[in-house]
Formats: C-alpha cells, sequence, structure tokens
C-alpha cells in the first residue's frame, strides 16, 4: 500500500494532531501553519490532497484555496455548518469540505475519496477548474468549452 501525503494548512496543532490519528498509517500529514507559502509548500512536499483549516483564519485559508487547486485536490475543514462558506470554498476550486466538530469515519472517507477522484485524472474545467466529465464537451457551471483532443 502506497502511503498518501497530506498537506495541511492549520494554526492549530491539536486539530492536526486529531485528524492524523484518524487517518492512521496509511497516511501522511504534513503540518504547516496558514501563513507559509502555499505554492513552495506544495512544490515541496508533493501532496496527494492538501486540507485546509478555515477556524483561525478564514480569509487566508479562502486565499490558499484558490492558490492550490490544479496539482492536488483541495478540502476545507470549517467548524460550523454554514452553507456559504461550503459554497465560497467549492467555487474557489476545492474539491471537498468536512465540518468540525470531525466525525472520524466521515472524515476519512471524505479524504479517501478526494485523492481517489483526483487520481483518477477527470479533465478539469479550465476556467472554474472543477472536475468534469470526459464525455463532456462544455462546464455545466460556468460554460467554458474544454478543450478537445
Amino acid at each position: 500500500m502506497q502511503i498518501k501525503k497530506i498537506l495541511f494548512f492549520s494554526n492549530s496543532p491539536d486539530t492536526a494532531g486529531f485528524c492524523r490519528r484518524i487517518l492512521g498509517a496509511g497516511y501522511e500529514l504534513v503540518s504547516v501553519t496558514m501563513e507559509q507559502d502555499a505554492a513552495e509548500s506544495a512544490g515541496e512536499h508533493q501532496p496527494n490532497l492538501v486540507i485546509i483549516d478555515l477556524e483561525a483564519r478564514r480569509e487566508r485559508g479562502f486565499e490558499l484555496c484558490s492558490e492550490l487547486t490544479g496539482d492536488a485536490p483541495v478540502m476545507v475543514l470549517f467548524d460550523r455548518d454554514d452553507h456559504d462558506t461550503a459554497e465560497r470554498a467549492l467555487a474557489l476550486g476545492a474539491a471537498a469540505f468536512s465540518f468540525k466538530p470531525v466525525i472520524p469515519a466521515l472524515f476519512a472517507k471524505r479524504v479517501q475519496t478526494a485523492i481517489e477522484r483526483f487520481s483518477a485524472r477527470q479533465p478539469r474545467c479550465p476556467r472554474c477548474r472543477r472536475p468534469m466529465r470526459p464525455e463532456w464537451s462544455f462546464c455545466p457551471f460556468d460554460g467554458s468549452g474544454l478543450p478537445q483532443g
């Protein structure tokens, strides 16, 4: 079994540690602070997934979300059932989200699913970066035409 690497942006060591324990031995969780350079951190660690904890620095988390979409799926984690936060994160390119307090089985499944979907290498819309089905010729979210070939 290949260990999956997760880059975890958070200013809460407790949250990172809890998520590390939930995910177990099949995952390597690399914890970095919200202030670190997103592209540099992603380039250095080559993660299979990026998780951004929006608890303390919500706006910085949204900036990271928009900077990091493309090379690995992004999952956001936030502390309340806030549909506006989920919608904004998805619009910025996040592939998944989860709520706090974390429900261990649900969190682990969402992490696994985000990694599996991305590794299937579905084409992405050139403008909104959302995953697309190969048979689609345009993005149903923003109407962009997809490159053919």
